[in-house]
Order: structure tokens, then C-alpha cells, then sequence
């Protein structure tokens, strides 16, 4: 358009983020309207999103497979099951998110009007609004805004799948800002308070997790010491020989009679070997502590496990860590309950402290 060319009164003029430059505005609904597009690439993105998904959820099964007839360690086994389906499961909300992102939002002086290719369009009064909070989506670290009513039921998701999705959040978040009634302010209370409690439960289950493991890890090192101090030769009752359900490992299940008639039964992985030269015995040799006969191990022909998981040292340090996550998870729940929250700029890479809901 030239500068000598200028619309007729009766024409409509509907402004883009595209044509017009974001300024600061006071915070109340625009004057005018603003529409944003959905980038032309979000529903080609939400198919390789689902393939993606859908290939990480392969790999998990395969891994999976793989386990049940080979020997893995922990460690190895949620490499190859738990983290690829955790990705899997990442990359399907974000792929469903994808697909079902409106066309268009247009921003006016009377609300939001949201442009989906399957349904009617969908009109949100500024009234019917009391707070937009910016968040992520799930388990991925996709950008997306929330817009809830006095209820503090959420009216539209909006994921960053529009053009100038950053100016598209202040507009909402300006013009929502622009109520002097205390709504936003109510549900931003109530949805911090909610989130300090689900974080707070979490971190309080972890903790328990944490103590439990350093408890276990300790009560292998005392076995160890034991084994290495106290421990004496003798036979123990054969109980059971046995393949595990994988088809593969070999199993034996004996038990042991400690002083004062105690006694305690261990199961222990055996070589193949071994295992069958045991077909007819009703008995083997054995070490065990005798004040203590559930601490014992198998004269020969024992499989040593190399996973970590089997390291009291290591297991001592992971579970000094997760109490450290818990104790700042605790802190996270602390400031969320009074409406701040901890964020991270996913650009920046920076940790800042802002108003719950704020998001970056």
C-alpha cells in the first residue's frame, strides 16, 4: 500500500502482529482487533511429533523385550525402558497439543474469539476472564498460556504454536490485568496453593523414598562387613532350583538355620553351570553369620551383581541428592503457597523467582 492510498470509512480494518509494532499499552482490552495465525508449520510438526512418540514408545517395548530375556542391570533397564517412554509420552501430548491448536485468535475490545478448523468459532467475553498464567505443557518444556474464569476453570490452552506467541501472552495478560475485582488475584492464590500441595506431596513421598534408600544401602554395607568378619562355613537347605520368568536366569532358593534354631531362606542368581550340577543335591555350601542367618552367600557359584544399584556407597550419594531436591522442592512449595514460584528461562537459561503464573 502506498502512502497516497488511504481506505474508505466504511472499510474494516483488522490489524496483525505481522503489520502493526507491539507497544506498551495500559492494561485494558485494545481498542482495536489483533489477530494471530497458527504457523504454517504446527500441524506438519504435530505428525513428526506423533511418529516420534510413537517410535520412543518402539524403542521402550524392544527394551523391554530385550530384559525379560537378558540380564540388566537397573540402571541399563531404565535407559532402555523408563526414559524412552517418558519421551514417548513427551512427544504425544505435545504432538495432541499440536494438532489441536485454533487457526486464529483474534484479540479486540470485547474479548477473544478462537478459529478452530473443526468447530464453530468460540467467543470469550473479557468479563468471563480472571487470570491468564503462562506455564508448560505436561511433561515437555513447550510454552503454553491458560486462561481461566473466576472459577478457576481453565476456558482455552493456547499453545506456542502461533506467530509472535510472546506478544500474544502480554496483550491477554494486559488486558485481563485491566479487572480491579480481585478475580486474578483469587485464582492465582487458589492454583499456587494447589501446586505448593502437590509439590510438597511429592517432595514429601521422595524424602521417604531417599531415607528408605540410605537405610537399605546401609544395612548392605553392615551385610558386607559381617560377611567379611563373622561369617562361617556351612551347608543350607536347598528349598528351590528354578528358572526365572524370563526363560533365561537361573535361580536357587536355600535356607539357612542360625544359632538358637533361626532361620532365614535367600534367593541368589546361580551360572547355568552350577545350576544344573545341583539337579540332585538337597543341599549347599554356604557362608552365613550365624547371630544372623539372612547374611549369608554361596561358597561358589554365585552370580556378583554389577549393577550400581547393588553399590551401598553409590546408593548412600543418591539418596544424599534426592534429599537435597526434596529439601529445595520444599522451598519451591513454600514460596508457591505465598503466589511466587521458581522459573527457569528456557531461552536464557536463567533461574529467576516471579509471580505464580508469570512463566517467562
Amino acid at each position: 500500500m502506498t502512502d497516497d492510498v488511504e481506505p474508505d470509512d466504511d472499510d474494516e480494518i483488522v490489524l496483525t502482529s505481522e503489520t502493526i509494532e507491539y507497544v506498551e499499552e495500559p492494561a485494558e482490552p485494545p481498542a482495536t482487533e489483533f489477530v494471530y495465525f497458527r504457523k504454517p508449520s504446527a500441524l506438519q510438526a504435530s505428525w513428526w511429533l506423533f511418529a516420534g512418540g510413537i517410535a520412543a514408545l518402539g524403542f521402550a517395548a524392544l527394551g523391554f523385550a530385550i530384559a525379560l530375556v537378558g540380564r540388566v542391570g537397573q540402571f541399563v533397564l531404565q535407559m532402555m525402558v523408563t526414559g524412552p517412554a517418558l519421551v514417548g509420552l513427551a512427544l504425544l501430548a505435545a504432538s495432541r497439543m499440536a494438532a489441536r491448536t485454533p487457526s486464529q485468535i483474534t484479540v479486540g475490545p470485547e474479548g477473544l474469539c478462537i478459529d478452530h478448523d473443526r468447530k464453530p468459532r468460540e467467543k470469550i467475553p473479557w468479563s468471563d476472564i480472571a487470570w491468564a498464567a503462562v506455564g508448560n505443557a505436561g511433561l515437555t518444556q513447550q510454552k503454553q498460556l491458560l486462561v481461566y474464569d473466576p472459577q478457576g476453570r481453565v476456558l482455552a490452552s493456547l499453545g506456542d504454536s502461533f506467530e509472535d506467541f510472546d506478544r500474544l501472552i502480554k496483550q491477554i495478560q494486559r488486558s485481563v490485568a485491566g479487572r480491579q475485582d480481585g478475580a486474578a488475584d483469587a485464582v492465582r492464590r487458589q492454583k499456587a496453593r494447589r501446586s505448593a500441595v502437590v509439590t510438597a506431596g511429592i517432595s514429601l513421598v521422595l524424602t521417604g523414598v531417599a531415607v528408605a534408600n540410605y537405610w537399605m544401602a546401609s544395612e548392605q554395607a553392615r551385610a558386607a562387613a559381617l560377611l567379611e568378619s563373622d561369617a562361617v562355613p556351612g551347608e543350607a537347605e536347598i528349598v528351590r532350583r528354578f528358572v526365572a520368568p524370563n526363560g533365561v536366569t537361573k535361580r536357587l532358593e536355600y535356607r539357612v538355620t542360625g544359632e538358637n534354631g533361626q532361620t532365614a531362606t535367600r534367593n541368589a542368581e546361580v551360572t547355568g553351570r552350577y545350576w544344573r550340577s545341583l539337579e540332585s543335591a538337597t543341599t549347599v555350601p554356604i557362608r552365613y553369620v550365624p547371630a544372623e542367618p539372612a547374611i549369608s552367600r554361596l561358597i561358589e557359584g554365585e552370580v556378583e551383581s554389577d549393577d550400581l544399584s547393588e553399590s551401598p556407597d553409590f546408593m548412600k550419594g543418591l539418596s544424599v541428592v534426592l534429599g537435597c531436591l526434596c529439601a529445595l522442592f520444599f522451598a519451591g512449595a513454600a514460596l508457591q503457597w505465598f503466589g511466587w514460584d521458581i522459573d527457569l528461562d528456557s531461552r536464557t537459561g536463567k533461574v529467576s523467582i516471579k509471580r505464580f503464573g508469570a512463566g517467562t
